[in-house]
């Protein structure tokens, strides 16, 4: 079983040699490594391409354009794999050394069927203390046996109850490929591929370690960062397409309007940051996506009452008409 590991980097030269090197410590040596430099601007690319030079499993490609975010260079590397299965590392991350053979050894217990394996992962700041540790499903004692269906995977992806550094059958992820669209893309796509697979497993050993870097960009705040509420309204879009039932969409539902909250607070106390232009841009965007939230209901104490969110902070709704605000946002400008 050949593994093809794909990762993308921009400005990654500080991280290379701890993620690049947990990968050529593997214990599991049928692998490739795509690495796909997103035309950064330090030398990352020629750092990559002395690995390559001294490992053929090592494969280098460069963007013709910045992305912006991780999904075309994911799309590029995928372009490049050959692997059965196909597995995503970020630029700043790293493995465990055993963590490819226990996916593959739970790929064998189980025969071969199953379509996603999931190691433990280990969430890290950057004094390298342990923030958050997913080991098969959160707050649940012996999960790591379970197998799940991709609907259960999925769901409980949603508020990322089992982690999302996953080992994928390769057919899922070209079928499917990863979404362009804002700075979230690629965990929409891992989202999706639960929803393709038929069985969703844990290995018993091994681990990812995500490293929480804070220059990452998945952590500068800019305007295209708020586009990850287009995202999770694609994801609504797929539950409803997939006939998910509402319980689920209203967990989707949940979470845009969570997001819609933190996004819009987060702007009010960095609008002076940005030009005119930029701050109408926003303030439209985030007027459109208010506009299309709506709560739904799937019970009937829901119209009892039932939290929700808007742009002025969150409120609780009595009878479907009394509406009462326990936080505010303020704008800081």
């Amino acid at each position: 079983m050949k593994i093809s590991i794909l990762m993308p980097c921009y400005n990654s030269s500080k991280f290379l040699e701890r993620s690049v090197g947990s990968v050529l410590k593997q214990a599991y040596r049928n692998f490739e490594l795509i690495c796909v430099d997103d035309l950064s601007s330090d030398n990352t690319y020629s750092i990559l391409k002395e690995y390559a030079q001294k490992d053929s499993r090592i494969k280098v490609l460069q963007s013709d354009i910045n992305g912006g975010c991780a999904s075309p260079a994911f799309n590029l590397a995928l372009k490049c794999s050959s692997g059965d299965f196909i597995f995503m590392l970020g630029h700043d991350d790293e493995l465990s050394i055993d963590c490819l053979s226990s996916l593959v050894k739970r790929y064998n217990e189980l025969r071969g069927e199953v379509d996603i394996l999931i190691p433990d992962a280990f969430l890290i700041d950057e004094n390298l203390k342990k923030l958050k540790v997913f080991c098969g499903v959160s707050n649940q004692i012996g999960s790591k046996n379970r197998i799940l269906s991709g609907r259960e995977a999925f769901e409980l992806s949603l508020f990322w109850q089992i982690s999302g550094f996953v080992l994928v059958r390769a057919n899922i992820v070209r079928d499917k490929g990863f979404l362009v669209a804002g700075m979230n893309g690629d965990e929409f796509s891992v989202r999706e591929f639960f929803l393709s697979a038929n069985r969703v497993a844990f290995s018993k050993e091994g681990a990812y370690f995500y490293h929480q870097v804070r220059d990452s960009l998945t952590k500068k705040l800019s305007p295209r960062k708020f586009l990850i509420l287009d995202v999770f309204k694609k994801l609504e879009r797929l539950a409803k397409d997939k006939k998910l039932p509402n319980s689920t969409i209203k967990k989707i539902n949940k979470e845009r309007f969570r997001q819609l909250h933190n996004i819009n607070s987060d702007f009010l106390q960095v609008k002076t940051n940005f030009t005119e232009e930029e701050v109408l841009m926003m303030e439209e965007y985030l007027s459109k996506h208010e506009n299309d939230l709506k709560f739904y209901k799937t019970s009937f104490f829901d119209n009892i009452f039932r939290k929700e969110t808007d742009l002025k902070g969150k409120f609780g709704i009595f009878f479907n008409w009394v509406k009462i605000y326990y936080k505010r946002i303020r704008d800081e400008a």
